[in-house]
């Protein structure tokens, strides 16, 4: 990439400053984050796998006295773990890499960083809202999201938040679903077995002979029978349902 593009690129992604952090994936000898940093005093954070480049950069950035705001790291750009942190990320990359790298770079453009991406457009994030043409040869696409996507973003995560329900209602749902907690069925099974037992002992053994008790146990066993029914029936229900999807 030649400096006339580089110098272009404030231009494009706008409002670059101090509090902006720059990731670069493939960063190579590290003069795109030398020249942001120096003209802008941004933060920036080069990922490269050539270790020879590494050192390369590392030398360029000790020597233009940016330690303190530039970061080269040796790794695999399809590795980062804090690409969130970025505001803006800048790849030169095929797009066989390009693809590799898309759960990385969908992390950062729903973070809200920009992302520009040098000769190559990004499928995966839409159309771009900038394509530049730098030089004749450079390419530069821009991906970012507009005030109004974010907005949207913004309700959408407020309205989760307010439809989220406390933790120990969603608790008492899953303890007191038959459908996802077996244990209800078995308990229920248990206590009408239980209450049979014992109006039969009443009856039976102790010698009470009430037609309430006889009226109970009736209606119980109705009552088990026909609860037994009715969850067998919503049960094979819910796994058609399931098979279906």
């Amino acid at each position: 990439m030649t400096m006339n593009a580089i110098g272009q690129i404030n231009t494009i992604v706008g409002d670059l400053n101090k509090n902006s952090v720059v990731y670069d994936l493939g960063s190579g000898d590290g003069r795109l984050l030398i020249y942001m940093s120096k003209r802008f005093q941004c933060k920036g954070v080069g990922i490269e796998f050539d270790p020879i480049y590494v050192e390369r950069s590392r030398k360029a950035v000790h020597a233009n006295g940016l330690d303190d705001l530039i970061e080269i790291r040796h790794g695999d750009v399809c590795k980062v773990d804090d690409i969130e942190k970025a505001t803006v990320v800048f790849m030169f990359l095929c797009y066989q890499t390009n693809a590799e790298l898309q759960h990385v770079v969908q992390t950062a453009y729903d973070s809200g960083a920009k992302i520009l991406s040098n000769m190559f457009s990004l499928k995966y994030l839409g159309d771009p809202r900038v394509k530049e043409v730098c030089d004749g040869v450079t390419h530069l696409y821009l991906y970012c999201k507009n005030e109004e996507e974010e907005q949207q973003q913004q309700q959408q995560h407020v309205q989760e938040e307010e439809q989220k329900k406390p933790e120990i209602i969603e608790k008492l749902e899953l303890y007191l679903d038959p459908l996802r907690n077996p244990w209800i069925i078995k308990i229920f099974h248990g206590a009408m077995a239980f209450l049979l037992m014992l109006l039969g002992f009443l009856i039976f053994y102790a010698g009470i002979h009430n037609i309430h008790l006889y009226n109970i146990s009736f209606l119980t066993i109705c009552l088990w029978g026909l609860t037994t029914w009715v969850f067998s029936k919503v049960q094979k229900a819910v796994e058609r349902k399931r098979k279906d999807q």
